[in-house]
């Protein structure tokens, strides 16, 4: 019931806001955006209040009973121009048939949607695995073909978008929903870590130390939790997964507001938002839930963009919010988002007049974009000044810039082929997918260089954003991360890159959907399966894979990693201990114990602190565990760990899957003074100090 009311709640605020706002709308899309806006104002806001304040029941009360007050403040639009028109009327009798076979086509389309998730549920496990694909029969990719195709032809050729949209979105969630059905214990490393936190904040209302970042997410689920009663790991682990369907709707709305398509066409060039590379959107993680906000963002400033009428286009009072709410989740994100909308903002506030002042406001324009470019960087840089995470230029590629760049833009590798005809196709899609969509992006702004100052906007934007990648991937070093983390913030930025283009992607796409429609019945079939398969390869590649083209590294955190966790907590008996064992079961510890037990370092050569298991991966007691494994168990290396910690036992975790396991599982047992296995699966080891 509490949830129920809440959603009430929440949902009337936002009609009030889309009303108020977006007056050109019908009350379906002023729902949307309404509650989008509600959202995002409360994301920014809560935030805002955890990091003053903190997030106990009264902040919550305060910040949900204020809501009202403030959207009976805001000014309201009046409608002054008429709904996109569908295309034109119909005879009744021809409606009627329509729609009754549009409903049948959904009963179909919807029966196929629940199959693939009875395939997905029934495939949860607590194993270990490398994939969720060992784990869901492969009859699960057929059905999903078949559901895309059906989607996708529907859409394109009309049937009525009050039964299209929620199937649409519900593609969308099955395409980033597996992980989430599949991973019975949780899915990744950095979701335990939030759900841990969440639950802090849950309970005393503020963690300490307090970050600077992430605290959008935080305040969001904290808020919903407190209101709905739900679990903040229920809330957190589904969060993304279903928030990527936003996009989705933000897309249909702005292509047909910018453009004047119908439903059909824009909700078509929609779907292929599923191409987009989907792994950040597969998990709740502060990343991927700020890139979510950024692309829904990016999305709906297209009909400012291209010169829609204030009624008419997405406000850009809300375009700052949302990019507030951004920041808000992570700077990373927020930041360069933030800076896009300024220049929008500049761009859109004047009409072109010639001369010298033109040249002016391109003068303000290229500072823009510079200041944009160099955003990021430079706060990395002033961040290591004040914190524990120093970080380094690379002088020497400062010197040699072409060769710099050229080396952090072609840096993919080729996919030999195996004369698999399905795995060919989905891994020769993701070898080009990011070349395809910034190539239908360019495609995009060179038809759209004649509608407003679209071309310009996204192209400065993307100027910013891809210098900030460039910059991260080749002068700014990342010393505190373990190797092979060290890319991941100019990735991220990379990323970021690509879905900023999404929107004059989606627009070349749309026009080609349009130029398609002028051909032969088999030229559009052959082009909706072309999609479907697309969707498909996409699905398949956005999550860890175990085939003969790659092998996924990672295991998931299993059923028995919590028992081994579980185990080493009540033999200690309340006594202090330090644990050597790998990222799935140190995420397994996070989830049972939370952020338990910290020591500081008794070693004048390490200062800091160090957790009880070794997280994070370039931490110093992660080294230690490495040395373990080269060891074979060395109670030297146990000891070691004692004196830099203070503890008297360590316990060393060993899993059934790794390289030359049987072997470290023998030297250990004859080093340690206790052993235990758990389910032939963990082996765990106990060292105790000797007098």
């Amino acid at each position: 019931m509490r949830a129920v009311l809440a959603a009430c709640f929440a949902l009337g605020l936002g009609a009030e806001i889309g009303r108020r706002t977006i007056a050109e709308e019908n009350s379906g899309w002023r729902l949307f955006l309404g509650s989008l806006l509600f959202f995002g104002g409360m994301i920014a806001l809560g935030g805002g209040v955890y990091f003053v304040l903190n997030l106990k029941l009264p902040a919550v009360i305060l910040l949900i009973l204020s809501a009202p007050a403030v959207i009976a403040l805001l000014p309201q639009y009046r409608a002054q121009a008429s709904l996109i028109p569908e295309e034109g009327a119909k005879p009744r009798s021809r409606i009627g048939a329509e729609l009754a076979l549009g409903a049948a086509a959904a009963l179909v389309l919807a029966t196929l949607m629940t199959t693939g998730w009875t395939l997905l549920s029934s495939s949860a496990t607590d194993l270990t695995l490398r994939s969720p694909w060992d784990a869901v029969p492969h009859i699960f990719f057929g059905v999903f073909f078949v559901a895309a195709l059906g989607i996708f032809s529907a859409s394109w050729n009309g049937v009525d978008r009050r039964l299209m949209l929620p199937l649409a979105a519900g593609l969308m969630l099955l395409m980033t929903g597996v992980a989430a059905a599949v991973y019975s214990v949780g899915f990744g490393f950095d979701p335990f870590i939030h759900q841990a936190t969440e639950r802090v904040i849950l309970e005393k209302g503020s963690i300490s130390p307090k970050p600077l970042y992430y605290l959008g997410q935080y305040a969001l689920v904290i808020m919903t939790a407190k209101m709905t009663g739900l679990d903040v790991a229920a809330i957190d682990r589904y969060l993304v997964p279903i928030s990527f369907a936003i996009p989705l709707l933000a897309a249909v709305w702005a292509l047909r507001r910018a453009f004047g398509w119908p439903t059909r066409i824009a909700l078509a060039a929609a779907l292929l938002l599923g191409l987009l590379p989907l792994s950040p959107f597969i998990a709740t993680t502060p990343q991927g839930f700020a890139n979510v906000i950024a692309l829904t963002t990016v999305l709906l400033a297209l009909p400012a963009s291209v010169g829609t009428t204030r009624g008419a286009a997405f406000p850009r009072a809300g375009l700052f919010v949302l990019a507030a709410a951004t920041a808000a989740i992570h700077p990373l994100t927020g930041i360069p988002l933030f800076i896009f909308i300024v220049a929008l903002t500049y761009l859109t506030s004047y009409e072109p007049t010639g001369g010298a002042r033109e040249f002016g406001r391109k003068l303000v324009l290229a500072e823009i974009v510079v200041i944009g470019s160099l955003a990021i960087p430079t706060l990395f840089v002033l961040n290591s000044w004040v914190s524990q995470h120093q970080v380094t230029l690379n002088q020497q590629l400062l010197r040699t810039p072409v060769a710099a760049t050229i080396e952090a833009i072609f840096t993919g590798q080729s996919i030999a082929k195996r004369f698999d005809a399905v795995l060919d196709f989905a891994y020769g899609w993701m070898n080009i997918r990011e070349g395809a969509v910034l190539g239908a992006a360019l495609a995009g702004l060179w038809l759209l260089r004649h509608k407003g100052k679209t071309a310009l906007i996204y192209g400065s934007g993307f100027i910013m954003f891809f210098s900030n990648f460039l910059l991260l991937k080749t002068v700014v070093r990342f010393p505190f991360l373990i190797s092979y983390e060290r890319s991941n913030y100019a990735d991220r930025m990379f990323d970021l890159s690509v879905l900023l283009m999404a929107a004059p992607a989606l627009y070349a796409a749309g026009l080609a959907l349009r130029r398609l429609e002028r051909g032969t019945p088999g030229l559009r079939a052959g082009a909706s399966v072309l999609a479907a398969a697309l969707l498909t390869s996409s699905l398949y590649i956005a999550y860890p894979r175990r085939d003969a083209y790659d092998t996924s590294h990672g295991w998931s955190t299993s059923g028995a990693d919590l028992k081994a966790v579980a185990i080493i907590d009540e033999d200690a008996g309340g006594e202090p201990y330090v644990v050597l064992a790998n990222q799935s079961v140190s995420a397994a510890a996070i989830r049972t114990l939370g952020f338990k037990r910290y020591f500081s370092s008794r070693d004048p050569a390490i200062p800091g602190s160090f957790f009880f298991y070794p997280v994070p991966t370039g931490d110093e007691l992660y080294r230690q565990f490495e040395d373990m494994n080269a060891t074979g168990g060395s109670a030297a290396v146990a000891r070691r760990v004692m004196g830099m910690t203070g503890v008297d036992t360590v316990y060393y975790v060993v899993n059934d899957y790794w390289w030359r396991a049987g072997a470290i599982i023998a030297t250990a047992r004859a080093r340690s003074q206790k052993n235990w296995n758990v389910d032939a699966k963990d082996f765990i080891f106990k060292y105790v100090r000797q007098p």
